[in-house]
C-alpha cells in the first residue's frame, strides 16, 4: 500500500515506517531504539509525554499533514506500527 508524499509522489509503508524511525532515533541519539516496529516505545522508557509533542511535530513536518487534537493520545504513539497508522490516516 502507498499513500501520497508530501511532493506529490507516493510513498510506501516501509517508507513511512523508516523515517518515524528516523525521527524517533534524531530525538533520542542516545537511546538504543529497537527496530522491532511493535515494540511499546512508551512503556520501555524510549519516549515520554514530552517526546510525544516533539515527535508529533516532526511527524506533521515531515509528511506533511496535520494531526487533530483528538489524535494526540498515548495510544497513537506507543509503537511504530501505531505512528504509522495514524501517518496513513492523514495522508489519505
Amino acid at each position: 500500500m502507498s499513500v501520497k508524499a508530501t511532493n506529490g509522489g507516493l510513498i510506501n509503508m516501509n517508507e513511512i515506517k523508516q523515517r518515524i524511525y528516523t525521527l524517533l532515533k534524531e530525538r533520542k541519539s542516545d537511546i538504543d531504539i529497537s527496530k522491532d516496529t511493535s515494540d511499546n516505545l512508551i512503556e520501555s522508557g524510549v519516549i515520554d509525554s514530552m517526546d510525544i509533542v516533539e515527535l508529533l511535530t516532526s511527524i506533521e513536518d515531515a509528511f506533511g499533514i496535520e494531526v487533530d487534537g483528538d489524535d494526540i493520545i498515548p495510544e497513537n504513539f506507543e509503537s511504530i506500527d501505531s505512528i504509522e497508522k495514524l501517518v496513513i490516516k492523514y495522508k489519505k
